[in-house]
């Protein structure tokens, strides 16, 4: 009989227990995955990943009419022109070395802990990025040139603004460009306006910082859409739906100081149907290495949790989104 008394005989059991509640812990947090079109990792097909866009046949009526009278010809076939939109795959992870005082070959509590820390901080990660790249650039101060165009909603003056994002930053305030109920009403309006699809649940998707989402509820014609049929949610602070539009909370938003006289400015994203593309995130991975002396660790002080993530974004179709700029500080 074999012996199994022996803690070494254990090692593999405890790394697919972490790697799985990594994933577990990992998955629910990147919320933009669930509001974007999702490719898998090529595999043995080099670091390149594509996702097909398709161009709309002609709409017009008399394009698509047939004529059955006697002697016509069948129907010609037309086309359907699908672009591929193509990015190269990324690469993120990190790492924490915990001392031997804490080294367990069988399951530790503390280790778990560790290891849902690095779950949290690899979600921060790969949320931001899926954001990042809907605004077209990573820097953490200017938004300026997004790969989505910018709107905006002057409640004073009842009038929209839309085009680049530098066109914001000399009157934008936070007493007369907060965000409404009037705001997203425009919003919305503009992607349908351009034939954009919402998402697959029938809505399409506002995601917004917290602040944004406490402004618009202290906006009266919300509360009005809410507070005969689902008071209950103004009571417990949900976002919910208002003109067609899903309000997803998620801070990783960005933010800053650009507005008229300093005033904090707020980039939420209306997204509708294939606006943003991202690599399934089944390349992602954690690591236990339970140690062993090493030139790097010679006493063997040190045990090692990890987690690796190979993905990229891109965005699929310009028209299809939307930077909702308001004041909401």
């Amino acid at each position: 009989m074999a012996d199994y008394s022996g803690t070494a005989d254990l090692s593999g059991a405890v790394a697919t227990f972490y790697g799985k509640s990594f994933i577990e812990r990992l998955l629910p947090q990147v919320k933009m995955m669930d509001y974007v079109i999702k490719t898998p990792l090529p595999e043995g097909s080099g670091t390149i990943v594509y996702w097909p866009r398709m161009t709309t046949p002609s709409t017009t009526v008399s394009a698509s009419k047939i004529n059955y009278s006697a002697g016509r010809e069948p129907i010609t076939p037309g086309n359907i022109i699908s672009t591929a939109v193509s990015a190269t795959i990324e690469k993120y992870g990190n790492a924490v070395a915990l001392q031997d005082v804490l080294q367990l070959t069988a399951i530790s509590s503390t280790i778990t802990e560790v290891n849902n820390n690095m779950a949290d901080q690899a979600a921060q990660v790969l949320d931001k990025r899926i954001i990042e790249e809907a605004y077209g650039t990573s820097s953490a101060a200017l938004y300026y040139g997004a790969h989505f165009s910018a709107y905006a909603y002057n409640t004073v003056g009842a009038t929209e603004f839309a085009g680049t994002y530098s066109a914001f930053q000399n009157y934008m305030d936070a007493a007369s460009h907060k965000m409404t109920a009037a705001t997203i009403r425009g919003a919305v309006k503009k992607l349908k306006g351009r034939d954009v699809l919402p998402q697959a649940d029938g809505f399409y998707t506002l995601v917004c910082h917290s602040d944004t989402a406490m402004t618009l509820q202290a906006d009266s014609a919300w509360r009005e859409a809410y507070q005969y049929t689902d008071a209950e949610n103004l009571r417990k602070g949900i976002a919910g739906t208002y003109a067609g539009a899903k309000i997803q909370i998620d801070n990783n938003i960005k933010s800053s100081a650009m507005g008229s006289g300093g005033n904090t400015l707020y980039f939420s994203l209306l997204l509708g149907h294939g606006s943003l593309g991202v690599t399934e995130l089944t390349g992602t991975k954690s690591y236990y290495v339970a140690g062993g002396a090493s030139k790097y660790d010679p006493i063997d002080e040190f045990v090692t949790v990890g987690w690796k993530a190979v993905m990229v974004p891109a965005v699929l179709n310009l028209s299809a989104g939307l930077v909702v700029i308001t004041g909401d500080a």
